[in-house]
């Protein structure tokens, strides 16, 4: 008998079903040792009951445990452990039955098998979901940090897709910081085309406020001389400003991108709003109704709101060489602004009569704020843009200048030194204004490089990403096959050799690495079950050729116990049988029953119909008591057509029931040999053991011939009992 024991590898991982199984597998040892060895039928009995008895606990105790984590597969595990039990109570009815010792080995047979595919199927199926729901404490507590980040990304994650994050994740980042660069030549893109559009604002800008400070000029010096010359300036110089203003205007509602018109018209509508003011103004000051401060404040309010729009190009996000250029064009329109002042301030103190140039405290608060521009313009300009400023446009410059000039104005006739100051400033206004054209177009040059130069940046950027994407492509192709392929061939092997196909080999691997380990794990495996197939093959012959002796050696002892003809007992087994009967029912005080038959006037279907015919009639006959019979009774020939069936557990009245079944079944039968129909009949005597009756076997056997004798004498076709049946019987 095949026995079960313990191991290691059965272990699901909770301490509660492990011990479960070992228990289980204990029982059923015991109740293996226990089959066949005679005198322990009571012992089996218990030893089942308890092996049931505890496999129903141990389901119980697994189903909710497989309810508490939440398995997936539940309802089929519990289905499993239902159909267990519906088989096993099968084989015990059928045991229960039978009382066969072959049944108690089919029992434990079936036992042997469940329990292995209960344990190593079953059970461990859920062994990995046990220890992923962290049932298995013992295991998760000895794990690193590492190892549960390595395990949960595993159990989340298919392989394949870990290799491909693994490749990928190097070249998305590479590709991710392309993508930042590309999107900040992008921005820096719009921003230089932003720089590219506002030049000719700018221009028109610079072009704007130098004829409104022009105008300034002319405007303070008309109102505080008449002098006619300043009347027929200022009048072309307002014609002047008018055309530039409509230019402006034009130019930002037509000509200029929508990005560089939003820039430009936030604070504009104030600007419009102080043009319409400056043509009152205008009107005021020729009818005399403005002072020179309202007159001057107006065209400075202006001025400044214009020169404003220059100071918001410095929000903007662009290289420090891009800054510098517009700091520097900044303080070159505020420093032309300020000596557009002095040139105001200078002819309004001349034509007016009203102190010095050198002591005025307006020029001296200009020529301060001068210097203020300039040092911005010193910070931020070029060495070349300061030699050419060094020229015209440093205070010292301006204060010599003035001195200069003041000198020249003294020699000059009254009426013309307000002319004659008004021209030398203009000249230096002029020059200072096609300074800054010049410092605006190279501004507008170095936007129009840097959008260049951003424009193939953001090529080649395009360029390498697409490199990248392509190139990471196929090496995630190369290198994922490289890996998953081999995998997947171990996995395909594996799964053909658990099938019973050892003759998978593998044999392209690099030796050094670890897919290589897995090759060499895998072949070893497969020559470790190989050798242990060849040794099963040899342990399964030895095991036939036991079988075959046992088979041969239960053959010979089934010939010597039976009939040769009918498969019925023979006469000395029938003795050995119904002595152990007799035994066995003394002990546990139970009744027994024979009945002796005999078939009626065999002799003449011998004569009538061939001895041939007689043999079928004797082997229909035993078939049909064999039939008749329970699995306890024993049939058995002692004779030529005599035949006595050995009823265990069987009183008189009970005998006499089968027996006159048994009766009418014989007449009934009717065989048909040969094409011929052959009618039979039996005679049957019943006779029951009592110990006040009987002595001996030959005792209980000899009263069933007379009960026999009496039927056969009593017209044949008969039952008889020669004894009323016991009442304790």
């Amino acid at each position: 008998m095949i026995k079960l024991e313990w191991n290691a590898g059965m272990s699901v991982g909770v301490d509660s079903i492990d011990n479960d199984h070992k228990k289980i597998i204990r029982l059923l040892a015991e109740l293996s040792n226990a089959v066949g060895e005679s005198g322990q039928q009571q012992y089996i009995e218990e030893t089942f009951e308890q092996l049931e008895q505890y496999v129903q606990e141990h389901f119980e105790r697994e189903e909710r445990l497989l309810s508490d984590i939440g398995y997936a597969h539940y309802a089929e595990h519990c289905d499993s452990h239902q159909a267990f039990f519906k088989q096993l109570a099968q084989l015990k009815k059928r045991w229960q039955d039978e009382c066969e010792e072959g049944i108690l080995e089919v029992i434990l047979d079936f036992l042997h098998h469940w329990l292995v595919n209960h344990i190593l199927i079953e059970d461990l199926d859920y062994s990995q979901h046990v220890y992923q729901t962290k049932l298995s404490a013992k295991e998760q507590a000895n794990e690193s940090l590492l190892q549960r980040l390595s395990s949960q990304l595993a159990n989340r994650i298919p392989l394949s897709n870990r290799v491909l994050i693994s490749i990928l994740f190097p070249f998305i980042g590479v590709a991710f910081l392309c993508m930042v660069l590309l999107g900040n030549n992008v921005q820096n893109y719009q921003h230089m085309q932003l720089l590219s559009g506002m030049g000719t604002v700018l221009a028109n800008v610079n072009a704007l406020t130098h004829s409104l400070q022009a105008e300034r000029g002319l405007t303070t010096g008309l109102m505080s001389s008449n002098y006619k010359s300043f009347n027929i300036a200022l009048t072309d110089r307002r014609n002047k400003t008018d055309e530039l203003n409509a230019v402006f205007w034009q130019h930002l509602e037509h000509s200029v991108e929508p990005q560089v018109k939003q820039v430009i018209m936030e604070g504009l509508p104030q600007a419009q709003t102080e043009l319409k003011s400056l043509q009152k103004n205008r009107l005021a000051f020729d009818s005399n109704q403005v002072s020179f401060e309202q007159i001057f404040n107006a065209y400075s309010t202006l001025i400044d709101m214009l020169l404003s729009k220059t100071d918001r190009l410095i929000n903007l996000d662009v290289d420090h060489e891009l800054m510098s250029s517009i700091s520097t064009i900044n303080s070159m329109l505020l420093y032309k602004e300020y000596l557009g002042q002095i040139r105001a301030e200078g002819v309004r103190i001349i034509e007016t009569g009203q102190g010095r140039l050198d002591d005025s405290r307006e020029i001296s608060l200009l020529i301060g704020m001068q210097r203020n521009a300039l040092r911005t313009f010193d910070n931020f300009a070029t060495n070349q843009q300061k030699q050419v400023c060094a020229q015209f446009c440093l205070p010292l410059t301006i204060e010599k200048k003035i001195r200069k000039e003041m000198i020249a104005l003294s020699v000059l006739p009254k009426e013309v030194q307000g002319d004659h100051w008004f021209v030398v400033m203009s000249q230096e206004m002029d020059q200072l204004k096609l300074f800054t054209d010049q410092l605006i177009l190279s501004l507008d040059e170095k936007a129009k490089a840097k959008i260049t130069s951003l424009h193939q940046g953001s090529e080649q950027i395009i360029i390498a990403v697409a490199l990248i994407v392509v190139l990471s492509i196929c090496f995630v192709v190369v290198l994922n096959h490289s890996i998953i392929f081999p995998i997947r061939q171990v996995t395909s092997a594996l799964n053909k050799v658990s099938s019973g196909d050892r003759g998978v080999r593998l044999h392209q691997f690099n030796e050094q690495d670890e897919i290589g380990n897995i090759y060499r794990a895998y072949e070893k495996l497969r020559r470790k079950l190989l050798q242990v197939d060849v040794m099963r093959a040899m342990v399964e012959q030895q095991q036939e050729l036991l079988e075959q002796s046992h088979s041969e050696t239960k053959h010979f002892r089934s010939l010597a116990e039976t009939d040769a003809l009918t498969g019925a007992v023979n006469r000395h087994h029938f003795d050995t049988a119904l002595q152990n009967a007799i035994i066995s029912m003394q002990a546990v005080k139970a009744p027994l029953s024979i009945m002796m038959l005999d078939i009626d006037h065999f002799k003449q279907i011998n004569d009538s119909y061939g001895h041939l015919v007689g043999d079928e009639v004797l082997i229909r006959f035993y078939q049909a008591c064999k039939s008749a019979a329970r699995g306890s009774d024993t049939v058995a020939r002692i004779g030529g057509e005599e035949f006595v069936v050995i009823m265990p557990n069987t009183n008189a009245q009970h005998a006499l029931q089968i027996a006159e079944r048994l009766r009418k079944k014989i007449k009934a039968l009717n065989p048909v040999v040969n094409g011929i129909t052959v009618p039979v009949t039996v005679s049957i005597g019943v006779s029951e053991w009592h110990d006040n009756l009987f002595e001996l076997m030959s005792d209980l056997v000899n009263d069933a011939d007379q009960s026999l004798y009496l039927a056969k004498n009593s017209g044949r076709d008969k039952v008889v009992f020669r004894h009323e049946p016991m009442v304790n019987s």
